[in-house]
């Protein structure tokens, strides 16, 4: 089961909603202090990005805007950035800057309806 859905209306590739699930909180000292790895369906394309054919199935999103956290959303839908680690380390995502790349700006919603309700609008 998905925790949440990720779309963007700014970025090309990010029109069609993508359901997450968490995988785990990460610090991520360069843009704001924490962020979540979440594991996406469907994939985003990895050519796009450098990956030749190897997709991205895993992103770390951030919060967009000051004031908002993703340990507890209250307001939905909630602003991010999307990051692709370039690497990891035994399974673990680095916090590096220069091993994230800024891939997206989007929107959580907490449901595939509410995404495509409110994306509709857009």
């Amino acid at each position: 089961m998905s925790d949440f859905y990720l779309v963007s209306s700014d970025y090309c590739g990010f029109e069609t909603p993508r359901a997450c699930s968490i995988v785990k909180e990460v610090d991520i000292p360069v843009f704001s202090g924490k962020g979540l790895l979440v594991e996406i369906s469907p994939p985003i394309i990895g050519q796009t990005y450098g990956f030749g054919c190897d997709d991205i199935h895993r992103i770390v999103i951030t919060q967009r805007f000051a004031g908002e956290s993703l340990a507890a959303i209250d307001k939905w839908p909630c602003h991010v950035h999307v990051l692709c680690p370039s690497s990891t380390v035994n399974g673990e995502v680095s916090p590096d800057k220069q091993n994230l790349l800024h891939i997206a700006c989007a929107e959580i919603y907490r449901s595939e309806t509410e995404c495509n309700l409110n994306h509709a609008q857009i």
